[in-house]
């Protein structure tokens, strides 16, 4: 049965979270920040499998399912809307998956990668320029991202940072949660504009962004970025899935690399 998260009875919503430190964190995060603001997202648990974030046409699951379990979760996101899945699940009757490589970073101090010439990094950037600049892929609801990543930094929850060049952002990426144990926290929403393509912006900022952390940073990615973040000292350590509605295409916000 899958059951709206209402007041008092979060216990053991959070604890199917911190069985995954990547996927629950990133729930977690949007629960601080949008928990009780049922028209901007839904927070659910399907028994004592899984745990399950709805916003727009995305949805996050922490945690696995049985078989039957897996065709009433097909029903009930077709009923939300929803088109795209990210999560560990492999499979979901009349949905498509391509698999993504989860990679972590352990603490420590590591060198950075310079940048480029006529390039400056802003670590506590004004966020409407980056709405507007058309950094954000096609994919991306700009209005959404934009409220989101507000929302998360406001509360402590999110680094945003950016390089620019003569005053305009070129470049951005960001660490979520950023919590402490069990969940660490995670790198996403990393975009270069696609003039800027191929300079080696993306890797000074990420390099920058990671240096002397306290706690392990993980992502997720798709299989053709793992090098790219390898140069920087992550490394692979699972797997999830995006699942999507057959013949429709889409993808959740916070599952991006583009360089």
């Amino acid at each position: 049965m899958i059951a709206r998260i209402v007041p008092g009875k979060e216990r053991g919503f959070f604890a199917l979270l911190e069985s995954d430190p990547l996927i629950g964190g990133q729930i977690a995060t949007a629960f601080d920040c949008l928990g009780g603001k049922e028209n901007l997202c839904g927070f659910y648990q399907m028994d004592h499998s899984a745990a399950l974030l709805v916003q727009g046409g995305g949805a996050l699951l922490c945690g696995g399912l049985e078989e039957t379990q897996q065709e009433e979760l097909a029903a009930f996101l077709q009923f939300s809307g929803v088109h795209a899945l990210t999560g560990r699940l492999c499979a979901l009757p009349g949905w498509e998956g391509q698999q993504l490589v989860e990679m972590m970073l352990q603490p420590g101090e590591r060198p950075s990668a310079p940048l480029p010439e006529g390039t400056t990094l802003c670590t506590d950037p004004q966020l409407w320029p980056l709405r507007e600049r058309g950094l954000l892929p096609d994919t991306v609801d700009p209005d959404g991202w934009y409220a989101d990543a507000c929302a998360r930094r406001a509360r402590g929850l999110a680094e945003i940072w950016t390089v620019e060049r003569e005053g305009c952002p070129i470049a951005t990426a960001g660490l979520y949660s950023l919590r402490g144990a069990p969940f660490g926290g995670y790198l996403s929403g990393v975009f270069t504009h696609p003039s800027e393509r191929g300079r080696g912006i993306a890797l000074a900022l990420v390099s920058r962004l990671i240096q002397k952390r306290a706690v392990p940073i993980r992502l997720l990615c798709r299989p053709p970025l793992t090098q790219f973040y390898s140069r920087v000292g992550f490394v692979p350590t699972g797997q999830a899935f995006l699942l999507t509605v057959q013949s429709m295409s889409g993808g959740l916000r916070t599952e991006k690399g583009e360089m």
